[in-house]
């Protein structure tokens, strides 16, 4: 079940640290905020570590990033978010292994699939992150990118173990409350198929 508290007086804040789930100076969340209490994993001493995978490259994208990220650290659950990690100054190889740090790191990649076609560095890391971990994918782009029913690449749908279907322009606390759905394990939305075994390559 989802509460939901609006127009609340008091500011929602979050603890940052030097790690995910480390405590440390306290921020106040950009308003206007829709306080969201999940009955989610964590209330059952289960809280999930998420990377939060997404394009990262304009102020939108950024600023929609850290709001689910907010949220979803309001409901419990680790996060890590690139865009935090990820220092400009670094080098191309530094950045790849940090974000290569965090997917082993999780339990779960939350993968964001907008755009007109999507991040092709977002299509690397659930690449990477199929037969390890669970994947989440959703949309919120109302342009089709994809082949049949699905909006997006059938190699990422049919790769990930949920696939979030959000109707255009969907909200960033609609996200939240649909993702707390899936991470329960109550969505109907759950990818219904087998996974094919990968063939093992005989060694000589």
């Amino acid at each position: 079940m989802f509460y939901f508290t609006a127009g609340v007086n008091s500011a929602l804040t979050q603890m940052h640290g030097s790690r995910p789930g480390e405590c440390g100076s306290q921020q106040k969340l950009t308003p206007p905020v829709v306080a969201l209490t999940f009955n989610c994993y964590h209330h059952r001493g289960k809280a999930m570590r998420i990377y939060l995978a997404g394009p990262l490259f304009t102020s939108a994208e950024r600023a929609f990033n850290s709001r689910l990220r907010d949220l979803l650290l309001a409901a419990g659950h680790e996060v890590w978010l690139p865009q935090d990690r990820e220092p400009r100054e670094k080098s191309a190889a530094a950045i790849f292994s940090m974000d290569v740090e965090g997917i082993k790191w999780s339990d779960v990649i939350v993968a964001n699939m907008d755009g007109a076609d999507p991040d092709s560095g977002t299509c690397w890391e659930c690449g990477y992150a199929y037969g390890k971990k669970k994947i989440i994918v959703f949309r919120t782009d109302f342009r089709s990118a994809g082949e049949g029913e699905t909006p997006f690449n059938l190699m990422l749908s049919e790769s990930a173990d949920y696939v979030l279907k959000l109707p255009p322009f969907s909200s960033v606390e609609a996200l939240a409350q649909k993702l707390s759905v899936v991470l329960e394990g109550r969505t109907e939305e759950r990818v219904a198929r087998p996974r094919v075994a990968r063939p093992r390559v005989a060694r000589r």
